[in-house]
């Protein structure tokens, strides 16, 4: 599996948007985990298209967006800024 670190700024749509505003209220976020094969990431599941952009949430709460879709290279990337870790007892912690 390849992965590669995305160290630029891009801006996701706030988690929470504020009623009453007719647009898509966003954050600027810096520093991604891309992987061409999304089944790398465990539990990530993706928005529909909007404004031609897609968005990865979390599978099983579907909150987020916790990263985005390059529509041109398909590449997957998530923040570490809008995940949150829980080691399991059988998942293996590389140092």
């Amino acid at each position: 599996m390849t992965t590669e670190f995305l160290n630029e700024e891009r801006d996701l749509p706030l988690p929470r948007q504020k009623k009453g505003i007719d647009h898509t209220q966003t954050e600027p976020v810096r520093g991604y985990f891309g992987v061409k094969d999304i089944f790398a990431f465990e539990n990530v599941g993706f928005t529909r298209s909007s404004e031609g952009k897609r968005y990865l949430v979390c599978g099983e709460c579907e909150q987020g967006p916790v990263g985005f879709v390059d529509t041109l290279t398909q590449m997957n990337y998530v923040t570490p800024e809008r995940l949150a870790v829980q080691q399991t007892t059988n998942s293996p912690v590389e140092n």
